[in-house]
């Protein structure tokens, strides 16, 4: 998101939970300020909840299990 990585993102996260201005921001994680302005702006100034896979979607080893299943001739 915003060109950032993961480890920058939660730098500035970290950052603007203390305070911290934009520029100081970007300063610190080595960006100009207008990534850190896009991923502010887009996350309304608050740290969006980490994402979870919804439980009901199967995981990647159970595809492979399935195709596995079916590339043997099993229902």
């Amino acid at each position: 998101m915003a060109g950032l990585s993961n480890e920058q993102q939660e730098n500035v996260w970290a950052l603007w939970a203390k305070s911290e201005s934009v520029r100081l921001l970007a300063r610190t994680i080595g960006v100009s300020q207008t990534p850190v302005r896009t991923l502010l702006r887009r996350c309304g100034g608050v740290k969006p909840p980490p994402r979870a896979r919804n439980r009901r979607h199967l995981t990647m080893s159970e595809h492979e299990e399935i195709s596995r299943g079916i590339a043997a001739g099993l229902s």
